[in-house]
This record gives structure tokens, C-alpha cells and sequence, in this order.
């Protein structure tokens, strides 16, 4: 099976973390559907709500080649993101 390829994106940074020079690390877990869609998106870890957010929302944004199998597209369970929200 291939592995999708992401289309280049990310999750914007909370402005509750930037006002405060935080960090935080979110990971988030989907499904890639044959069209290259996510669904459904669900964070399974969180040091932040607001980081929360808005990795949910990029999660259900997110757009990928779809994974293969014999040439077809084929469903892919179980992605995994995980983001590190921190200023340099």
C-alpha cells in the first residue's frame, strides 16, 4: 500500500499562546478517506485547549493523495499528527 502524501499546510498558532509565549503539543488521529479527505478527526491528547482547536480544525482541512493499493484507492485508518506549538 502507498502511503498518502499531505498537501503542504498546518495549524495556525494559537494567539492566546503567542500573547504569552506558550507551548503546547497536540496529537490528533484520522481517517483518509479514497478521496484524500480526512474524517473522523479527534484529538486524543492535549496540553492546551486552544491548541486543541485549532489542530482539530486543520485536521478536518487537510488534504491528501490517497493511498493505494493495486493502483485503487483505498481507505487509510488511523493517522496520526502530532504538533508542537512553541516560538523560537
Amino acid at each position: 500500500m502507498d502511503t498518502p502524501q499531505q498537501i503542504p499546510n498546518g495549524p495556525k498558532y494559537p494567539d492566546t499562546l503567542t500573547k504569552r509565549d506558550g507551548e503546547a503539543e497536540v496529537t490528533v488521529t484520522a481517517d483518509i478517506d479514497t478521496n484524500g479527505r480526512t474524517v473522523n478527526c479527534r484529538v486524543v491528547a492535549s496540553s492546551n485547549p486552544e491548541a486543541s482547536k485549532s489542530s482539530l480544525e486543520y485536521c478536518q482541512r487537510a488534504r491528501y493523495s490517497p493511498a493505494t493499493l493495486n493502483g485503487k484507492p483505498v481507505v487509510q485508518y488511523g493517522k496520526v499528527y502530532h504538533f508542537k506549538f512553541k516560538l523560537d
